[in-house]
């Protein structure tokens, strides 16, 4: 028998030309990731044996719905994000990510923002300010001047109102009923929504009942490259580390 080192070139040219053409088949069944049906149920059932780590009841995970899912190509990786709701309605960010393998295993998860005893600690699903009330408020409390009609663009099929811009408002306004989760870990029924004032460009969380700010983060980040005393971190940037502001009241 011939050593390997002794084949013909021609020869070795031929072996080379075959592994080349299976290596993507190998591959991408390797890589051939969980059909959609098999990751939400993978997505779900890992989630119930998470609720005595995550501190939840069998009542939080019973009112689930997926809001986002998508495969990364290069490695079949799926992910599925898996939203809370209480009476139809979502909790903002109320959001749990599962990464799941070409294998069906899971590869990690995490909660981000399941509420313990949503239906117990929700104030109401009822809002007593309409969606043009609390878009007026937002303007109010970012001391914007409108004095425009708001106009209703579109409803969306997941219900967000889309309203049109103003003079004033810069952005059509998105507009939807949220939970949103309080420092007293009580989840009051909010507006949703979004005020682009020229300047800055505000998600808001207006409560439903009042119409007080419960929550606000600006989506736009401000450097000023020139500023003199600017740290080599940061570049002169008014939120270095990109954490939102977020502002959360007491009860």
């Amino acid at each position: 028998m011939k050593k390997l080192s002794q084949l013909n070139p021609s020869v070795w040219m031929g072996v080379l030309a075959i592994f080349v053409s299976i290596s993507p088949v190998f591959s991408q069944k390797q890589n051939n990731p969980v059909p959609y049906a098999d990751a939400v149920n993978v997505a779900l059932r890992h989630i119930e044996t998470q609720q005595s780590a995550w501190n939840l009841t069998a009542e939080d995970l019973r009112n689930v719905m997926v809001q986002d899912h998508y495969v990364t190509e290069a490695n079949g990786l799926t992910h599925v994000f898996i939203l809370q709701t209480h009476g139809g309605i979502p909790v903002f960010n109320g959001l749990v990510n599962v990464n799941i393998l070409p294998s069906g295993k899971v590869l990690s998860a995490n909660n981000g923002e399941f509420i313990r005893n949503l239906a117990q600690v929700a104030n109401t699903t009822q809002p007593k300010l309409t969606p043009e009330q609390a878009i007026q408020a937002a303007c109010a409390a970012l001391n914007v001047v409108n004095t425009e009609g708001l106009v209703l663009k579109e409803k969306m099929a997941d219900g967000t109102l889309v309203f049109n811009k103003t003079t004033a408002i810069h952005a059509d306004i998105n507009v939807a009923l949220r939970f949103q989760k309080t420092a007293a870990n009580v989840a009051r029924l909010a507006w949703d929504l979004n005020i682009d004032d020229g300047q800055d460009h505000w998600s808001m969380r207006i409560d439903a009942l009042d119409g007080k700010v419960l929550d606000k983060n600006n989506w736009l980040l401000h450097c000023s490259f020139d500023r003199p005393n600017a740290l080599p971190l940061n570049d002169g940037c008014d939120d270095g580390n990109l954490t939102p502001i977020s502002i959360l009241p007491k009860n």
